[in-house]
C-alpha cells in the first residue's frame, strides 16, 4: 500500500510539472531529494516538505 501511495504521489507531481509552468507555484509535500530533484529538473524553484524543515525541529 505504501508504494501505490509513492507510486500516485510520483505521477501527481510529474502531472503537475509537466507542460505547465506557471511561475511561483510552490509545490507542497516534497520529501525526498529524488523527489526535489526532479522538480529541480523540471524548473520549480519554490517547494516545502519534510526536505525544507530545519534539522532537529519536529
Amino acid at each position: 500500500m505504501q508504494d501505490f501511495r509513492r507510486l500516485r504521489r510520483g505521477l501527481a507531481l510529474q502531472l503537475v510539472t509537466e507542460g505547465v509552468e506557471i511561475e511561483g507555484v510552490e509545490i507542497e509535500g516534497v520529501e525526498t531529494e529524488a523527489q526535489a530533484d526532479f522538480l529541480r529538473r523540471h524548473g520549480v524553484t519554490l517547494m516545502q516538505g519534510y526536505l525544507a524543515r530545519v534539522k532537529g525541529s519536529r
